[in-house]
């Protein structure tokens, strides 16, 4: 019984060392670190968008301050400043030029996303650019959703009264009360799984993908508890920085959230070619 489970312990390593070997030849570090240069600056009119479709559903009191709070982790003077700043920025009052500028620079942050993608599966884009802005706006569409879906049951489980009551009542059992508190991860595995299935111009399989996002999803939400619980050193970089100390951090949160996003891909990808591994070449479209 021993011997199955140390070949499938073997097994494992050996897959992922085989991720990290392609995620390499890929220049995933250099491809992580540029994508967070592209987030550090789209993140204003991101941030401007998000907040105009949250308020024409009436939920921005809702969700705003819980999509800061994610990027800014146990600084709440930051997180003020972000919300302050995008309230008071209309996009109305842009004018035509400076909305569509708000839309370019966010386009241009999802064609570099593609990009990244695309490499790791070594095709070239042959989508239209209508085909592509459709995807991006299905996944734009279904992230504001699903957060207000997580949050909602996130707030509600929150409430020992409710909680205690329902056991109570027996109108739910410990299992169904689990599978709520676990809907935030959920939630958070079915964007990288939009993102894995709707952005590269590869032919993706569905269970490839669920597994990459599962997988994904799981390292993503220990990081960012390790980001909201332990930012160490931030006494030490607000006598270097001052009112700038968030700037490193929030840096390396995006570093490392696309960090995890791409190596997830690379293993969507092993999973769906791993007969094929040893190949050094390029992607090719099966069947």
């Amino acid at each position: 019984m021993v011997y199955p489970v140390v070949e499938r312990v073997r097994a494992g390593v050996q897959q992922l060392y085989a991720c990290l070997q392609r995620f390499d030849r890929h220049q995933g570090l250099l491809r992580a670190s540029a994508l967070s240069f592209d987030t550090t600056l789209g993140l204003i009119p991101l941030l401007a968008l998000v907040f105009v479709g949250l308020k024409l559903a009436g939920i921005q009191n809702l969700l705003g301050p819980y999509l800061v709070e994610q990027l800014a982790g146990s600084s709440s003077e930051l997180g003020v400043r972000l919300i302050d700043h995008v309230n008071r920025l209309e996009v109305g009052s842009l004018g035509l030029f400076g909305t569509a500028g708000l839309l370019l620079m966010l386009v241009m942050l999802l064609e570099n996303v593609r990009d990244a993608f695309n490499a790791v599966w070594e095709v070239q884009e042959q989508r239209s650019l209508l085909q592509r802005l459709a995807h991006y706006l299905v996944l734009l569409g279904a992230v504001p959703l699903l957060l207000a879906t997580a949050l909602g049951i996130t707030s509600l489980l929150q409430s020992r009264e409710l909680v205690q009551w329902l056991i109570s009542t027996n109108l739910v059992g410990d299992g169904v009360l689990l599978l709520f508190k676990l809907i935030p991860y959920l939630c958070s595995c079915l964007v990288l799984l939009l993102a894995y299935l709707l952005i590269p111009c590869a032919p993706v399989r569905f269970l490839s993908a669920l597994v990459g996002a599962l997988l994904a999803g799981a390292v993503w939400q220990a990081a960012h508890w390790c980001y909201f619980h332990f930012q160490i050193g931030v006494a030490r970089y607000n006598i270097i920085y001052g009112a700038l100390a968030f700037l490193p951090f929030l840096l390396i949160w995006f570093f490392t959230s696309w960090l995890l996003v791409l190596l997830g891909l690379e293993l969507v990808r092993y999973h769906q070619q791993r007969d094929h591994l040893s190949d050094p070449a390029p992607y090719r479209e099966e069947g």
